[in-house]
């Protein structure tokens, strides 16, 4: 359904790359940043436009990125179908799935930033292979934790993880497409559609284990696949080209990255994508936080029923993210963006007024169809504007607001949904109604990169 950060999944939202930018040395006193941070529109530095062919070995590093970061999504699409359940045996309702959804999202908030500059200053590889390591002792932690003063914790540690792991993840992956730029939505949008096999996987297996065993068994199972996605980002060669500091622009330099994130954030465009970022995750947190509880209230669903629903919703994302990623390239990100936003937003306000699982089950397959259109253009227009010398730290602040929207999402849905006088119903038509505003800002403020017009 959408594998995004907040849903440490999809949604993940989108999982994948972004950026725009090649880490390469700001120039003496920093005057290079400023230039790459103002014009967000200019052509690109990087790579060939109208190439046809990918730079030698380009498949071998996304094949090996995206087969670990399949791994960590499935683990997550494992926990999907047993929040419920977990949370019921913590002795929490609805507002509990959304506080063991929404504290790693808050450490993320806390860290985004850093962690950026760290990938910008330190390296990818590092923040990956740590970071990854962290979010598997905290799902580890999780599965043992007996109340929630026990549970915050390891879930603090596991946002901690994820914000180390996504800065570089995202920027690794933006190191590699600057090399095509014309490839670039098409790239993440295969990238996606391998992702999105682990939702097909991942909340089928995770039912499974939940009737089979208990719901503690699938954060175990969490755990493990991020060790292993840790061990895979291991081999992955680092992609940032550090320079020798030079002692007097060091201080001066710190005072240009300053000034750059200013001229980020006063940038229509990135205010745009930074809002788009935010509507998407409230849609993974309503997802989560509301849809397997709406479900269970309308027809009963159990959690190896709420698997088998997320798993077949996500094979919508099979054929649609590289459709959205071939058409994002050939016809300009906007034009993809926000048709499909639209459709997302149909979803939700549908299950208003669904009455039985095979009506859930065409609502849900809608709502994967818009994110998994959505996302391969949406993650390109966010690295199509990134300025060109601190690729980590603005990828961070296109993830800042998700994650903001899903520190927030599930915790408040999960309250709307459980003292509202028609509850879920209010948090699902507050999701349809958020993503239908945005958009439509999105369509008058945002102004389509250059390099992601048609050639």
């Amino acid at each position: 359904v959408g594998g995004g950060g907040g849903a440490d999944d999809g949604a993940d939202g989108g999982v994948g790359g972004g950026g725009g930018a090649d880490g390469r040395a700001i120039d003496d006193g920093g005057r290079a940043a400023l230039r790459s941070a103002a014009p967000i529109d200019a052509a690109p530095t990087e790579g060939k436009r109208g190439a046809s062919k990918l730079p030698p070995g380009m498949w071998k590093q996304v094949a090996l990125l995206t087969g670990s970061q399949f791994i960590i999504t499935a683990g997550f699409g494992v926990v999907v179908p047993v929040l419920p359940t977990f949370a019921a045996e913590l002795g929490m309702g609805a507002a509990g799935v959304g506080a063991i959804i929404s504290a790693p999202s808050f450490m993320r908030v806390l860290l985004n930033m850093k962690m950026g500059m760290l990938a910008d200053e330190k390296g990818r590889k590092p923040l990956m292979v740590l970071g990854t390591l962290a979010s598997a002792a905290g799902g580890i932690g999780t599965a043992f934790a007996g109340g929630l003063l026990t549970l915050i914790p390891f879930r603090l540690l596991v946002g901690l993880g994820s914000a180390a792991s996504m800065a570089g993840s995202s920027a690794y992956m933006a190191d590699l497409t600057a090399k095509a730029i014309d490839h670039r939505a098409k790239l993440l949008g295969v990238q996606q559609a391998v992702i999105a096999c682990s939702f097909i996987a991942g909340p089928a297996i995770g039912g499974w284990l939940a009737e089979l065993y208990d719901a503690r068994t699938a954060f175990l199972v969490v755990g493990g696949a991020a060790a292993a996605c840790s061990l895979g980002y291991s081999f992955l060669p680092e992609t940032l080209v550090k320079r020798r500091p030079r002692r007097e622009g060091e201080a001066k330099e710190k005072v240009e990255r300053k000034k750059s994130w200013m001229q980020l954030l006063a940038d229509k465009s990135q205010q745009s994508v930074v809002s788009m970022q935010g509507v998407l995750a409230l849609g993974y947190s309503c997802q989560l936080a509301v849809v397997p509880l709406h479900a269970a209230s309308v027809w009963g669903a159990t959690p190896g029923q709420l698997g088998l629903m997320y798993s077949t919703a996500s094979l919508m994302g099979l054929v649609a993210a590289p459709l959205g990623g071939w058409a994002s390239d050939k016809f300009g990100r906007k034009g993809v963006i926000a048709p499909a936003a639209i459709l997302a937003a149909i979803a939700p306000l549908a299950l208003v007024f669904t009455e039985t699982q095979a009506a859930f089950y065409g609502a849900m397959l809608c709502w994967s169809l818009g994110t998994s259109l959505m996302n391969p253009g949406l993650t390109a227009f966010a690295a199509d504007i990134a300025p060109d010398s601190q690729r980590g730290q603005a990828l961070s602040l296109s993830r800042q607001a998700g994650d903001i929207m899903f520190t927030a999402g599930p915790l408040g849905l999960g309250l709307l949904a459980q003292y509202a006088t028609h509850g879920h119903a209010e948090a699902l038509l507050l999701t349809s109604g958020a993503t239908v505003a945005v958009t439509a800002a999105f369509v008058m403020r945002a102004k389509e990169p250059r390099r992601a017009q048609k050639a």
